[in-house]
C-alpha cells in the first residue's frame, strides 16, 4: 500500500486507509503511541490510557453489573441525622 505525506496545518500527516485501520484495530480518537524506529515510524495502540467514552462504549446490557449490597454504613461514611430546624421553631 502506498500513500504520501501531506501538510495538515503546521504539521505533516499521513492518511490511513480504512482497510489498514480496520486490520490494525484502530478507531477514531483512539489513543496511539508513535515511536521513531531505525528507518521509519511505528504506530501502535496506547492501551494504558483510555478515555471515559472508550470505556463506556464497551458497556453492554450483557456485561453490565448490578448493584452490590455492602451492608449497613459504618464509620465516617454514615451520614448524620439532621434535625429539621423549621419544625423545631414551630414547636416552641
Amino acid at each position: 500500500m502506498t500513500t504520501k505525506i501531506q501538510k495538515w496545518g503546521n504539521s505533516l500527516a499521513v492518511r490511513l486507509p480504512k482497510s489498514l485501520v480496520d486490520s490494525a484495530g484502530f478507531f477514531q480518537d483512539a489513543p496511539v503511541k508513535i515511536e521513531s524506529v531505525s528507518g521509519g515510524i511505528f504506530i501502535r495502540p496506547n492501551k494504558k490510557q483510555s478515555t471515559l467514552s472508550v470505556i463506556l462504549a464497551k458497556v453492554t446490557p450483557e456485561n453490565i453489573q448490578g448493584e452490590v449490597n455492602w451492608g449497613s454504613p459504618l464509620g465516617r461514611e454514615k451520614l448524620p441525622v439532621w434535625k429539621n430546624t423549621t419544625t423545631q421553631r414551630k414547636a416552641k
